[in-house]
This record gives C-alpha cells, sequence and structure tokens, in this order.
C-alpha cells in the first residue's frame, strides 16, 4: 500500500522502474460539451504585387515551407536600375553644388582677398587723386573737366571696390541663405527621388508576409503581373484554429482562453490541447450559433510537414455544460498512441503479493481540459495514483517503484 506522503513504503530498487506518480481527483466542473469544427490555418494571406511587372523568377512550389520575407516572385528591374544611377549621379551633383555655396575653397578665399586688395589700393588712389585735384582747383592747376574726370574715375574705383568687398563676403560666409537653403532643397527632393526609385525596386521583389506554407500559385516566369495580380496564397500552420460552431445556449459558459481537448479524425492516435482565441459575437440568426476559434500548436512530423493540415474535420470540447462530478487526472498521466484509446497506468499493490507496486493500464475516453489536467471516464476513483512521469517505459503489470507524488497531487 501507499504512505501517507505517497511515497513506497515497499519498493525493490533495483527490480523495479522508478515512476513519479500524481492523484486522481474528483470534483465538480462544467460538463464538456463536443462541438464539431474544421481545421483552419492561424493566417491566410493572398500575397499580390504592389506594382506593375514581368515575372522573371518564381522560385516557389506548391507545399513549400517559406519564412517570412522569403522571396515569393521577383519582377524584371532593369530599367529602374538605370533610374536609379541616374538619380543618384544627379543627387551627388546637388550636393556638390549645395557644398560649394557653403564656403569657398582656401585657394579661391586667397585669390578674392588678392583682387579685393588690388581694388581696394586703386579706389584709395583715385579716392586721393581727386581730393588733391579739387584742393588745387583755386590755383587752376586743373580744368573742370580734368576734374570731372578724375571724380568719376574714383566712383567707379569705389564700385570695383565694393563688389570686390561683396565677393569676399560671399567666399567667406558662403552664399546667401536664400540660394543655399534653395540648393539644400533641390537636395532633398533628389533624395526623395533615390528613395523612391529604390521603393519601386524593392516592390518588384514580392515577399512572404510571414512564416507559412505555399497553398496556391497564381503566377508563373514569364508572366505579366499588374498591379494587384496574385501572386501566391501563403497559409501559416505552426499554429491552427479549429473554427467550430457553438450553440448560444452555451455561449454564456466559454471564455477567452477557455481550454479545449482537441481530437481530429484523421488523426486518432493524437489528442491535443488548445485555447480559445477568438468568439465572434455575431451569430448565424438562423441556426442561433456563434463561430469560436481554438488556436492549437501545430506539431512537425517527419516529413517537414504540419501534422495538421488545413481542412481537416475535428472535434473540440469545452467545459461549457451544467455542473457535473467528474474524475480528473493530470495530463502527463495520458499515454496516447499506444492502443485504439488513451490509458493511464494505475500504481496499485499487486493481489498475489501486496508489499509489491504494480502498474495496471486503464483505457480512458478524454473529455475536458482544465488546468492542467484531464477530464477522464474509466475503471479510476478518486484518490488514485497515477503515473506521470516514467509511463512511456511501462509495460502493463510491470513492477514500480514510486519515487514521490508530484506537487499538487
Amino acid at each position: 500500500m501507499l504512505a501517507a506522503n505517497g511515497n513506497n513504503l515497499f519498493a525493490q530498487p533495483g527490480s523495479a522502474a522508478s515512476v513519479v506518480t500524481g492523484v486522481v481527483q474528483e470534483r465538480e466542473i462544467r460538463e464538456g460539451m463536443t462541438f464539431v469544427g474544421t481545421v483552419i490555418p492561424a493566417r491566410t494571406s493572398d500575397v499580390g504585387s504592389a506594382v506593375d511587372g514581368r515575372v522573371v523568377e518564381f522560385p516557389i512550389h506548391l507545399g513549400q515551407r517559406v519564412k517570412k520575407g522569403d522571396p515569393l516572385a521577383q519582377l524584371l528591374t532593369a530599367l529602374l536600375e538605370i533610374e536609379l544611377a541616374g538619380a543618384q549621379a544627379e543627387l551627388q551633383a546637388r550636393e556638390a553644388a549645395a557644398a560649394e555655396m557653403k564656403q569657398a575653397r582656401p585657394e579661391e578665399i586667397a585669390r578674392v582677398e588678392a583682387q579685393f586688395a588690388g581694388r581696394k589700393a586703386a579706389y584709395d588712389y583715385a579716392l586721393a587723386r581727386w581730393q588733391r585735384a579739387q584742393k588745387l582747383h583755386e590755383q587752376r592747376a586743373f580744368t573742370e573737366d580734368q576734374i570731372e574726370e578724375m571724380r568719376s574715375l574714383a566712383i567707379v574705383a569705389q564700385q570695383l571696390h565694393l563688389e570686390a568687398q561683396h565677393a569676399l563676403d560671399i567666399a567667406k560666409k558662403g552664399e546667401r541663405q536664400e540660394a543655399r537653403e534653395q540648393a539644400l532643397a533641390k537636395v532633398e527632393v533628389q533624395k526623395q527621388e533615390v528613395e523612391r526609385i529604390k521603393d519601386q525596386l524593392k516592390k518588384h521583389t514580392i515577399r512572404a508576409p510571414f512564416d507559412g506554407y505555399v497553398a496556391a500559385e497564381y503566377t508563373e516566369a514569364g508572366q505579366w503581373l499588374a498591379r494587384g495580380g496574385l501572386v501566391a496564397k501563403i497559409i501559416e500552420l505552426d499554429h491552427v484554429d479549429i473554427e467550430a460552431a457553438v450553440q448560444e445556449n452555451y455561449l454564456p459558459n466559454i471564455r477567452m482562453g477557455t481550454e479545449a481537448t482537441v481530437s481530429v479524425a484523421a488523426l486518432p492516435q493524437q489528442n491535443l490541447i488548445g485555447k480559445v482565441a477568438e468568439i465572434n459575437p455575431l451569430g448565424d440568426t438562423r441556426t442561433r450559433n456563434f463561430i469560436v476559434h481554438i488556436r492549437v500548436d501545430n506539431p512537425l512530423v517527419e516529413d517537414g510537414l504540419p501534422l495538421l493540415k488545413a481542412g481537416m474535420f475535428a472535434r473540440a470540447t469545452l467545459s461549457a455544460g451544467k455542473t457535473v462530478k467528474a474524475l480528473l487526472v493530470p495530463k502527463d498521466a495520458v499515454v496516447i498512441g499506444g492502443g485504439p484509446s488513451p490509458i493511464v497506468y494505475v500504481v496499485s499493490p499487486d493481489p498475489k503479493s501486496p508489499q509489491t507496486l504494480t502498474a495496471r493500464a486503464v483505457p480512458v475516453q478524454l473529455g475536458v481540459a482544465l488546468e492542467g489536467m484531464f477530464e477522464v471516464r474509466g475503471e479510476l476513483k478518486g484518490g488514485d495514483q497515477v503515473v506521470v512521469q516514467g509511463n512511456e517505459r511501462l509495460q502493463p503489470g510491470a513492477v514500480v517503484a514510486e519515487l514521490k507524488t508530484e506537487a499538487g497531487g
């Protein structure tokens, strides 16, 4: 028999299989209700083209797994590449022109400074000569025409001097702010043109929007693809939904995150656990049914394809009925695939040798999934010890050494 703490007082080390057990619980739960449904992809995308173009590469095939960002089709891009090269060259030219407006090079500044110095000297000379002529005017050393000519030369020299001063200021400070802003604006316009062409180039490679499988092909290499034309259908199957119709009287007992036991007619040896992911609040007015989506992780099988395929017939059992008493076992206690129905191994004394613990295989029917446990129906009773670790190695009638009872059991 078992001790109060669940440890086996009569285990025979060396001859018995070491296991961990849990306890069968009898609790009041909502009765499991089974709803029929269909396996559908978690996401479906009919991928189309955002641009017109001729398909030059179509590297995918039906059923192929693709990763997010993988190319599905490549359109011809030769003309766009030429346009991009020209736009980039124009951008470089505009950037160079804008840079020149900021400040002249040192050698250019030196040339303008020399020109300014020469014109300043000429202006100083012309001004001094005119001023001396004015002082000597009373002595009649110069005629009126000569003085007027000197005045005109001084004015011309002054204008040349001011022009040289302006040129020197521009060389040192750069062009005026308005001109620089116009040049920089032209640079930004050209940058946007380059980005536009790059964006067009990017759109010429149609890529997968998420990890998934190719479920349909809509084009081929050499075909002309119009904007909005379909390329391929991609479906996500790493997770799938069981789309089930639930009658309105059961709907109030179903919440987001409610666990469900899922079985698929084509895979009788598989029982999966899912959770309610979506509840459509808009029901069918003829049947009074509401669509509920139960999200299930979809394991891969040997050929690399997912176990559950879209379109399979499925049943989902949800805790949605009236309150009933039920037997619950830890999920890990259920062994699936060893026969026509799931089994659990019950640890109990051997009738012929009460000091020896043996594992008895008990076929069960699974009900609802609840808080890490399964509702089961079979030859069990509350308080029975069931194997939760080590059961994959057991055979019916095997001698076991129970090491401990799982926490909470």
